[in-house]
């Protein structure tokens, strides 16, 4: 009997593998290429299906939407790897405590709150439409064209996927017509970038009358979102210095501003993170800064991970990994108010896979140097080396 048990035992393991590889390939395949723009599909994605977990730690009522058909493969692909992807919500409900302090919505800051807010990279974020921030709150996005043009369309006009499938032609039934053109095919030149002292689009508490939204409700879609407080969309690309100057000129010198890069700096060589770092000390109207930072052997880790999931047309890498992150803002003038690990706030979420939780059992949280949020805030003079 144990003769006939281990060949079909490896029969069928070897059929399940099959299975899999097949599964991996037809999904690879109809995603084609991967851009950097597809990782704010991805996020916005999980975002949407966190809600759907039996105790989620937030809920996005906007991201299924901003992260269609592409963003739901996305998610589909990265779940057949043995990663886990709660970081991301860990990382979101981090930030989200830190931006409603820093505006006075809750307590805890010890400081006047802040009138402004300038995310930078701010792909298919839609915290100024879920949180519960002021309405004179100032909120100014900023990045390319087309991921702006996405979350304007879904925001302002109620558009979805099914709207551009429909108008195609395409039927949308197999996994390649759902998702085998990218919705961001590349991230726009700078010869695509329309005037930086323009808005994209702009929306805010007060209602506004909008005879798009009310065909999009006339046809049975949700309309028009409206932003909490002041929100404007500017695109530029952060890469050319020439935009993050004419960016950073948005905020007047008087406001009392926080900076927010999510998703951003591990992207970044360590020269361009430095530079970004002084730009932002320079300006008096900036006070605070939010930053996620993978340490050396975490963007070792994602980087690998980018490499493995989209081996094919791979165009998403990471760079910056600071082994020691307080000390390295401290080095251009950035005290660290409070640092929150992701390890810790997966932990306390309970949301620890079993690889992560041994990780973390077996090395000490001095050594972990993986990935954390970080409030900074101005010292007068940087402590370069």
């Amino acid at each position: 009997m144990a003769s006939v048990a281990l060949p079909v035992a490896l029969a069928g393991l070897a059929a399940a593998l099959a299975w899999w590889a097949v599964g991996t390939l037809r999904l690879r395949r109809a995603l084609g290429a991967a851009t950097v723009a597809d990782t704010a599909l991805l996020v916005a994605a999980l975002h949407g299906y966190e809600g759907d977990q039996p105790r989620p730690l937030f809920t996005d009522p906007l991201a299924k939407r901003l992260a269609g058909q592409r963003g739901a493969a996305l998610v589909a692909l990265t779940r057949r790897f043995p990663v886990s992807m709660d970081f991301v919500a860990a990382r979101t409900i981090a930030i989200d405590s830190m931006v409603r302090r820093l505006t006075g919505v809750e307590d805890g800051l010890g400081a006047p709150p802040v009138d402004t807010v300038l995310n930078l990279a701010a792909g298919l974020d839609s915290r100024p439409f879920r949180l519960p921030l002021p309405s004179t709150l100032r909120w100014l996005d900023v990045d390319v064209p087309a991921i702006l043009a996405r979350k304007r369309d879904v925001i302002l006009h109620g558009r979805s996927d099914a709207d551009d499938v429909c108008a195609s032609g395409t039927s949308g039934n197999g996994p390649g017509d759902a998702v085998a053109a990218p919705v961001f095919s590349a991230v726009p030149t700078a010869s695509h970038l329309g005037p930086l002292a323009t808005p994209l689009f702009t929306c805010g508490p007060a209602p506004r009358p909008d005879a798009t939204a009310a065909k999009a409700a006339a046809a049975g879609r949700s309309g028009a979102t409206e932003a909490v407080c002041a929100y404007a969309a500017y695109t530029a690309d952060l890469a050319r210095p020439a935009d993050r100057r004419q960016i950073l000129g948005l905020v007047p010198a008087d406001a009392r501003c926080v900076a927010i890069t999510e998703g951003l700096l591990n992207y970044l060589h360590e020269a361009d993170v430095r530079a970004l770092a002084r730009e932002l000390h320079i300006h008096p109207g900036i006070q605070y800064w939010i930053a996620d930072v993978g340490g050396a052997k975490a963007v070792a880790l994602l980087d690998l991970t980018a490499r493995y999931l989209f081996s094919r047309g791979h165009a998403v890498s990471y760079h910056f990994g600071p082994r020691k992150v307080p000390a390295f803002f401290a080095e251009e003038g950035w005290h660290t108010v409070e640092l929150a690990a992701i390890p810790d706030v997966l932990r306390e979420a309970g949301r620890w896979a079993w690889y992560e939780r041994l990780l973390f059992t077996l090395v000490s949280p001095s050594r972990r140097n993986l990935y954390d949020v970080v409030l900074l805030a101005k010292d007068p003079a940087p402590r370069r080396k």
